[in-house]
């Protein structure tokens, strides 16, 4: 195999064995096996000798592994915490040997706990976790290790957890930061094929460390914000940290803050006398500062390996914002390793003073431990499609290949919004097209498809969306209503606002779908939105009376504009028969419509002979009220349950109309004279 070539082809291999890993855990945390039971834990109501049902629960997660209570969990068990604290608990020889056990919060529970830790265990999932050392008490700090997967550990995941410090470090000092978090890790991993995902991290000193034990674990789709360590540090091969955003280092102090740092331990256990082997870095944000008041801000080193070697290293599409040092992306002693399409800049918050250029550089290994074999060269490394301020160097061209790397120190000409962070590339930017497809990824930074010709840096550039359905609509009340955005340039996500009440908006396929609730013109902003950006456009939305639909199927728009013609009262087919009547009878208003009015008959029943009036009408005409009157005189007309009663009403094969027969309830034998009409009053609707 081409040794140039390799890093590609397995990080590919990587990423198929975790899409799979991530697919294992899913399945396992839905899927139940034989004799797996659900457990329920309740620091208020629960009790250590209860069974653990929901009716008698467990007391608290730390209680359930105390050495003097004996628990067996087997592969599809699921424990739920109810609110409540539930300690420091230890998952303590708790091996699954398939399957999974999950640890997640009861529906609508909050369950907390100050620390939490795994011996000798595997198998576990840990889902949904409020942890934090001051769940103990306030102002109780962790100088050690909040979450701990120890080397006797394997399989252990850890997800969607919120992970603090501190709840607060407003006003800290930085000897408060010094003295309350001290060396402190928020997450140490020394178990094996550990899964650290979806986690907020917050108020920390260290992040998410790695210990060289814990080869093949995954570190995805974390945030770590506020931190005054390191951010994420490796020291085992075969790990892959992928998109995860970093934000916000504090103080400055001995310690050299790095957003990544990784090095090798030797089998002598000194620093840099071994490799760290297969490590991936790709799809991060890595931001040493967001806010320009964020107190006590400091230096810190962006992507970094100082101490190799590293060997069949992927960096890739990353971005590295940073102020006051170099070392944008640097490894000290690479072998096969390739770093491709990462975004290195200088963060636009850096003082004006600040006059460094972080560089993308690859150097020969000087380790700190001396010997005759040291320093010993880089090669057969990749260095493309980088954006950087310094530049993308090898320290010498024995290290590999360097090729279609953009150095700029015109942001404006090149990003979005380089002030407000916004990296996303301008069409015009010396960027777009200009790197190369070999060995470089196929998506982006944002999982954004790639096209020939490659763009440079860790952003695709993609155009606006082109908004492409039609901006007008028009629906009646009450009645059903659908329509759907539809944009060009791989829109991925749809919105609106303004809308009819009534409708709503799905913003995954861009339905706008509903029964509308109020008549009217509704100019509605719809959005369409892609990596590029968002586009919106102005939808008017029209929503008619049926009486209003009924007119513009008959009459042009010139017609509709003279009432004389088309007014409620208006008659030009000249029958006599106003429109609004021949709405309510569903006739032609153009036409002779004498043969559509009601119709009267004698019916016979066994107590008399009764009038009745039969008509034909929409079946869905919420603007119209119909109301049938009988008189004795033709001066004092009566309707109501009183008077008349309905017949039958029957809908008609058209779909569209229904016959209605009335009758009076006064039989025409008591009386000289009876008479029945029917009236049509106009409803007014939202």
């Amino acid at each position: 195999m081409n040794s140039q070539n390799f890093p590609h082809q397995y990080r590919s291999i990587r990423r198929l064995f975790y899409a799979f890993h991530f697919a294992l855990i899913a399945l396992f945390a839905v899927c139940s096996s034989a004799g797996a039971a659900n457990y329920y834990v309740d620091p208020v109501n629960g009790s250590k000798s209860n069974p653990g049902t929901s009716a008698q629960p467990w007391l608290t997660l730390e209680s359930i592994f105390s050495p003097s209570v004996t628990h067996t969990f087997v592969a599809g068990d699921v424990i739920y915490l109810r609110t409540g604290y539930h300690g420091n608990p230890t998952i303590d020889s708790s091996n699954i040997t398939s399957g999974t056990v999950t640890v997640m919060p009861d529906t609508g529970a909050s369950p907390k706990v100050a620390s939490l830790a795994f011996n000798n265990s595997s198998n576990w999932v840990i889902n949904g976790l409020d942890i934090c050392p001051e769940n103990a008490a306030p102002s109780t700090y962790n100088t050690s290790i909040i979450v701990h997967i120890n080397s006797n550990c394997n399989r252990i995941t850890v997800q969607q957890c919120t992970i603090e410090g501190a709840i607060s470090i407003a006003g800290w000092s930085a000897t408060d930061w010094e003295t309350r978090m001290g060396r402190s890790k928020a997450i140490f991993i020394s178990g094996s094929n550990s899964t650290i995902a979806n986690n907020a991290l917050t108020n920390i000193a260290f992040g998410i460390l790695v210990d060289t034990t814990g080869e093949h674990s995954l570190v995805s789709g974390n945030t770590i914000t506020n931190f005054y360590m390191d951010a994420m540090d490796d020291t085992a091969s075969y790990c892959t940290f992928d998109h995860n955003t970093v934000k916000n280092s504090y103080v400055s102090d001995a310690n050299h803050d790095d957003l990544f740092q990784a090095w090798s331990v030797g089998t002598d256990g000194l620093v840099g006398t071994g490799t760290l082997s297969g490590v991936i870095v790709s799809n991060n944000i890595f931001l040493s500062q967001t806010d320009p008041n964020q107190p006590l801000p400091t230096i810190t080193q962006g992507i970094g390996c100082f101490d190799g070697m590293c060997v069949n290293w992927v960096i890739e599409n990353n971005l590295v914002c940073v102020q006051g040092v170099w070392h944008g992306i640097a490894l000290y002693g690479a072998i096969n390793c390739t770093i491709v399409n990462n975004t290195v800049v200088k963060n636009p918050l850096a003082p004006g003073t600040d006059t460094t250029l972080p560089w993308v550089r690859i150097f020969e290994h000087v380790p700190q431990t001396s010997g005759s074999a040291w320093p010993v060269a880089s090669s057969g490394n990749i260095v493309r499609n980088n954006i950087s301020l310094y530049g993308a160097y090898l320290q010498s061209p024995g290290e590999g290949v360097i090729d279609h790397n953009l150095t700029t120190t015109n942001y404006g000409a090149c990003f979005m919004n380089y002030n407000n962070f916004d990296f996303r590339l301008l069409a015009t930017s010396p960027a777009v097209g200009a790197g190369s497809s070999s060995n470089a990824p196929t998506i982006d930074i944002n999982n954004w498809p790639r096209t020939i010709p490659y763009d440079i840096g860790a952003y695709a550039y993609y155009p606006l969306p082109s908004i492409t359905s039609a901006l007008t609509a028009t629906n009646t009340i009450y009645t059903p209503f659908s329509y759907t955005v539809t944009a060009s340039n791989n829109t991925n996500s749809f919105n609106a606002t303004g809308y009819p009440p009534g409708l709503s908006v799905d913003s995954s396929t861009g339905l706008i779908s509903g029964t509308p609730t109020a008549t009217g013109t509704f100019p509605s902003t719809i959005s369409a939105i892609n990596a590029g950006g968002t586009t919106q456009a102005t939808l008017t939305i029209t929503v008619q009376s049926p009486l209003d639909a009924w007119k513009a199927k008959y009459f042009t728009q010139a017609e509709l504009l003279n009432t004389g013609t088309s007014g409620d009262l208006a008659n030009p087919s000249g029958d006599g028969i106003s429109n609004l009547m021949k709405y309510a009878l569903n006739l032609n208003p153009k036409t002779n419509g004498l043969a559509g009015l009601p119709v009267g008959a004698v019916a016979a029943t066994g107590s008399g002979n009764y009038m009745q009036l039969t008509y034909t009408r929409p079946i869905s005409a919420p603007d119209l009220a119909y109301i049938p009157e009988v008189s004795g005189d033709l001066n004092n007309w009566y309707s109501g349950p009183g008077y008349i009663s309905t017949v039958s009403v029957t809908n008609n094969p058209d779909g569209l109309t229904q016959t209605v027969v009335v009758q009076d309830l006064t039989s025409v034998n008591s009386a000289t004279r009876r008479f029945m009409r029917l009236r049509v009053n106009k409803v007014i609707l939202p």
